[in-house]
């Protein structure tokens, strides 16, 4: 992260970074810690990194439940049922916008976080819990398809959709 946070600083300014499944965990660790985030990030088939020093630290960031992020780490299915009920308690009202569900961010940063619904590496429930850590400005697009970037029209429309809307602000 360190060396990514420094590339950022030389290289910037970026307009938003995108990650795919690991991609994405780093992506994420990268908008909530960095001292200056990019004003867009895409979030494909992320989740709650399983290191326990990288979710604190994505928590702590996010001012999230350490706990929370540390939950995911064992025993993921046997506890989704009840992981799924405190994510419905503790997340803010949901509004949508066309294909986009907009829920929200503390970092300044817009997220979309794009899960699949049939995805057999990344869990749904993993990268709900992923999306539901970064809050108000958050937006999430789910769709039908596993572990992959879609390409299709509606995918293109709500990544479209996403990046238009962040444009407007």
């Amino acid at each position: 992260l360190e060396y990514l946070e420094q590339y950022m600083q030389d290289e910037g300014p970026f307009h938003g970074v995108i990650g795919f499944s690991q991609g994405a965990a780093v992506a994420s660790l990268l908008v909530a810690t960095s001292a200056q985030p990019p004003p867009i990030a895409i979030i494909i088939s992320g989740f709650i990194p399983r290191d326990p020093e990288a979710s604190a630290a994505l928590a702590s960031a996010l001012d999230t439940s350490a706990q929370q992020a540390a939950d995911v780490d064992e025993d993921v299915d046997k506890n989704q049922h009840n992981n799924q009920q405190q994510q419905q308690q503790q997340q803010p009202p949901q509004q949508r916008h066309g294909n986009l569900c907009v829920t929200g961010t503390r970092t300044g940063t817009k997220t979309l976080h794009v899960f699949g619904e049939t995805d057999q590496i990344v869990p749904l429930h993993r990268s709900q819990e992923l999306a539901a850590m970064f809050k108000e400005s958050a937006a999430t697009f789910q769709h039908k398809l596993g572990h992959c970037i879609p390409t299709g029209a509606v995918a293109k429309a709500a990544f479209r959709e996403f990046v238009d809307e962040v444009s407007l602000d």
